[in-house]
């Protein structure tokens, strides 16, 4: 039995030279792109108010890049 669920981590930025008062919070959330777990991709997304896809350089975009980037627009995610 496999158990993958999405994880996140929020950060703090503050762009150079604008000190902490500028800061900015950014929660990164990774969720997995197999497409057995859709479902928390979507519950991600949701959550997002915009998106960074990240792909390997190698590999290229599979095709569970182009679902999860379907999903992402279909629930109006800024990419």
């Amino acid at each position: 039995q496999i158990t993958m669920k999405s994880s996140s981590i929020a950060l703090q930025w503050s762009p150079p030279g604008e000190g902490a008062q500028a800061a900015h919070l950014v929660n990164l959330i990774d969720s997995p792109g197999h497409v057995d777990f859709s479902s928390e991709v979507s519950t991600a997304a949701r959550l997002a108010d915009g998106a960074l896809v990240v792909v390997d350089a190698v590999e290229g975009v599979a095709a569970q890049t182009r679902t999860v980037l379907r999903q992402a627009w279909r629930d109006r995610v800024r990419t």
